[in-house]
């Protein structure tokens, strides 16, 4: 149901010619006015004061289904978190059967990222 909705809002802003890169914002208005509870969350690469990875910023929303009671993830820029320079093609062909915009529960989400880490230091060892 979650990723019906999902998909539903960026079927009606391609209609529009509105950009992606305000998905999440959209997301967000259409999903809590169909009744979703959602936390738009911003991940931080990096401790206060780290100047290497400070600018690593992640947004996403975390909500919870109102017919079900489950919480999911909703990611509107997932694979570009695990593009590479110089990937293999094993890695390559690995991420390319990510979708960019993944709807997914937390313990899915996790097991996937586990997965995408394992490919990338693979690809990286190479």
């Amino acid at each position: 149901e979650v990723e019906r909705d999902v998909r539903a809002v960026m079927a009606v802003m391609s209609a529009r010619g509105l950009p992606i890169s305000g998905l999440l914002e959209q997301l967000s208005t259409c999903l809590s006015c169909a009744g979703y509870t959602l936390c738009r969350t911003i991940a931080l690469g990096a401790n206060p004061g780290d100047k290497v990875f400070s600018r690593l910023r992640h947004e996403f929303l975390q909500l919870v289904n109102p017919a079900t009671g489950t919480h999911v993830c909703v990611d509107t820029a997932f694979r570009s978190n695990f593009d590479t320079p110089h990937p293999t093609a094993r890695f390559a062909a690995v991420l390319a059967a990510v979708p960019d915009v993944i709807v997914a529960s937390r313990i899915a989400l996790l097991t996937l990222v586990q997965l995408l880490c394992g490919e990338m230091a693979l690809s990286f060892a190479e």
